[in-house]
Order: C-alpha cells, then structure tokens, then sequence
C-alpha cells in the first residue's frame, strides 16, 4: 500500500510539474495584431495568437517571453498557454529537445513519449482553464506592469484592450444599454419628433398635441408678498374650545347655513310628495352636531348601528371594563334623526343645470366646486402646487358601481376599490 501511495504521489507531482512554465519552454498568447473574429456572427474583432518561447521567471506567476516577431515582454502566466516545443516554430529554426541539451543525459523513446503526451495533456487543461471565470485577474495587472517593465513592443499587451480575457471569445449576447445609454437613445426619439402633431383621442374627444423642443413662460411667475395660509379667519373671535369648529366649517362650506337651508328645501320638497312620512326639518344645532358624529364616527372601531349601541346592548347585556368608552351617540342623537341627516344632505349639491347638461356627477359636483373655490378665495397659495391624487374607498352593495357614475380599481392603494381624484 505505501508503494501504491508512493507511486500515486509521484505521478501527481510529476503532473503538476508539468504544467509549470520553465525557461526555455514554448508558450503562446493572444498578444498579436487585431484580426477578424473567427465566429462569423460576431462583428467583434479578437487578437491573434502569437508564440515564443519563455526567456527568465521576473516574479511570482510571471515571465519575460521572447516572441516569434522579436518582442520582449513580461507576461503572467494565467495569459500564457504551454504549447508543444516546435509549435508554430518558423521553417528554418529547428525544434529544441530535451535530448538536445549537452549537459542532460540521452532521452530514450519512452521518455520522449512521455514528455509529448505531458504536452498534450497540459495543452487540454489550459483550453479548458482559459475560459474558466475569473481566470483573467492577474492578467489585468500584467496590463498595467508591462508599461514599465515591457520590452519592445511596450503596449501593455498582457491583456486585451477590447476587454475580453486572453484567447476568450466574446460572448454572442450583447449586453444591455446602461441608463445613460437609454435616455440619450430616448431624448434623440424625442427630438427627432419635433414638429409633429399627435392627436389623441378619448371617447367623442380629440386633443392634438404639437411636439416642442421646450417651453419658457413669457412672463415669469412671480410669488406673492402676503405670508401663506389662513385670511379672512381670526381666532382670537372664537373660545379656544370651539376654534377648529368654526375653521372647518370656515374652509368646508362657501356658507353653511346656505347648505343647511338646500338640505331642509329638499326635506319639504319630500314631505309635499309623500303623505306616509314625514321628515322634520334640521336647525342649525342639528345640523352641526351631525357633522360632528361624521367626524367623531372615525374616533371609534365600530360602525353604523355599533355606534348607538352600549356595551351592554351589543355583549348580551355583561359590560365589560375598557380603557375606551362607548361612543353613546345616542345621548347625542337618536339614530333615526341621523340617517335623515345622511339621507337629504347630499341633496344640497345637486344641481338641476349639470343634470340639464348630462353631466354624470351633477348630484355631487357642486360639492367638489364649492370646496375648491373655498380654497381659493380663503387660504394665500403659492403660484406653485404639486399636485397629487386620493383614493376614497368604496364598496358597492346594491349596484356594481354603488350608485356612481363609475368607480376605478387601483392596486397600488391601501384600499384598491373606490373613486380616485
């Protein structure tokens, strides 16, 4: 057993030696002249492989290789490959044997067998290591020494310049543009459209659209002076108790009473049409104090009746102790009077003459108008808005729309379903 492991031992030296470069030994690399890439679908062109024969071992991994075409150059040895002795060798020049050598005893045949299928050997596993990744490391700092320490052809020759590693091919999958490569691409489609009208179209609509190069107003836009924010509003007139109700009802409503006297005009318009029942008109105090559970109705967990009902009536009459306490709208106001409310005060932003004009949202866009006109006249904005949307959450139940003209599905939202504006 020791003989069979000492002969194992052996032979795998001796293949490692093999595959060391040696001075004298034949090598070859891509360091010639640039020429057509054998592969026909690459237009790229590769550097041709040049032989020569290693001259003195300069440092760790790296040789000065005498080349065929006279260049001296230093080269490390992951660039190299070890060729055959007489590869590639011009015509006249007669191949070096070992048995050649004075000083060496005489080769016999066997062992100039083995030496050319050590030859052999090594030249496989170097096609195969040339490929390998990463194998390209140390020829990238060749590139860099050989400016110095180069001998004649002094042209940092110890990698490719194209960027491929020595003897690689390139690879047939071209890589993608980065991002500056896109947008120049996509600012020369833009300009090359200069001039041109796009029309686009939207139902029974059409817009044409004329691609300009850029735009500047003609006039610049100048800021106001006045200070940003609240005018027309002192809150030194009100309690500090009831400040923010009076500035929501200051940036909700153009008047509110004007909206709580359409509400109760709508309430009698129904009663005159229905005998059955009939619905008191809402007072000022009403009105207000229902605005007020809209509000406070986002305070609490529960919803619709929840909010009217105690503990006790919704726990099968155990109360439960709770850091929270029960809404108790009830002893605020009674549940039927609040769903009148809910019911008639959309009709204070119906508008006969939208609805004469077929607009789809003639029952509620007077109340989107008013809101942005009370913004206008009642807050000091800057010139410049950045604009940006809102998703009001919807749940049809009866219709597949709800009741409104339309409504989208937005994934990206919180809540997907509803109307966006």
């Amino acid at each position: 057993m020791a003989e069979a492991a000492a002969l194992i031992s052996g032979e795998l030296s001796r293949k490692r030696n093999d595959k060391r470069f040696d001075v004298g030994c034949r090598v070859s690399g891509s360091f010639g002249e640039m020429a057509p890439n054998p592969n026909p679908n690459i237009s790229r062109r590769v550097r041709q492989r040049i032989f020569g024969n290693i001259i003195e071992a300069v440092g760790p991994k790296q040789y000065k290789v005498l080349w065929d075409d006279g260049n001296t150059r230093e080269h490390f040895s992951n660039s190299l490959k070890k060729e055959r002795s007489f590869a590639s060798l011009p015509p006249d020049v007669r191949p070096p044997r070992l048995q050649d050598n004075p000083d060496l005893p005489p080769q016999g045949q066997q062992q100039i067998d083995e030496e050319q299928e050590q030859i052999d050997e090594n030249e496989r596993d170097q096609e195969m290591e040339e490929h390998l990744p990463g194998a390209g490391k140390e020829s990238d700092d060749d590139d860099s020494s050989q400016g110095s320490k180069g001998g004649e052809g002094g042209d940092k020759a110890g990698g490719d310049t194209e960027g491929q590693m020595p003897g690689q091919l390139q690879a047939e999958v071209p890589l993608a543009p980065d991002y500056h490569a896109r947008k120049a691409d996509a600012k020369a489609a833009i300009k090359s459209l200069l001039g041109k009208e796009v029309v686009v179209k939207h139902k029974n609509k059409s817009i044409a659209w004329t691609v300009i190069e850029d735009w500047d107003p003609e006039e610049p836009v100048l800021e106001i002076d006045t200070a940003f924010g609240l005018k027309s509003f002192d809150s030194r007139q009100y309690k500090q108790s009831e400040v923010l109700a009076h500035l929501f009802l200051h940036l909700s409503f153009a008047d509110w009473r004007v909206t709580l006297d359409k509400m109760n005009q709508a309430i009698n318009e129904a009663n005159n049409n229905n005998n059955k029942k009939r619905v008191r008109v809402f007072s000022a105090e009403e009105f207000l104090t229902a605005l007020g559970l809209m509000i406070g109705a986002a305070e609490y967990g529960g919803r619709g009746s929840q909010l009217w009902e105690g503990q006790a009536d919704c726990c099968g009459g155990e109360k439960w102790e709770s850091l929270v306490p029960d809404p108790n709208f009830d002893g605020i106001m009674k549940q039927y009077r609040f769903k009148d409310f809910r019911h008639f005060f959309p009709f204070a932003f119906k508008s006969e003459t939208l609805k004469n004009n077929n607009d789809p949202w003639w029952e509620f866009a007077e109340a989107v108008n008013e809101f942005n006109n009370n913004r206008k006249t009642k807050l000091n904005l800057p010139k410049w808005l950045i604009i940006d949307e809102s998703m009001s959450s919807w749940k049809p139940r009866q219709s597949p729309t709800g009741g409104l003209p339309n409504i989208s599905f937005i994934l990206r939202k919180p809540k997907p379903l509803g109307k966006s504006g």
